[in-house]
């Protein structure tokens, strides 16, 4: 997959969800949120790890329509 594929569905997922399009600040507030949840999942060694960093991903797609 492409990167502008990945930003595309990533966009087109928030549309759908009616999740935030135009707070920018929200969005790296949520987005350092999951980089927390991401870092404990590894210090942990929890199964979720690759779920958080799959959210990760999904963040950053989207702000970098």
């Amino acid at each position: 997959m492409e990167i502008r594929e990945a930003q595309q569905l990533a966009w087109a997922n928030k549309l759908a969800k009616g999740f935030n399009t135009t707070d920018v600040p929200l969005e790296f507030g949520l987005l350092t949120a999951e980089i927390g949840e991401a870092f404990t999942a590894w210090r942990k060694h929890l199964d979720d790890f690759g779920e958080e960093l799959a959210d990760i991903a999904i963040y950053l797609m989207a702000l970098a329509k």
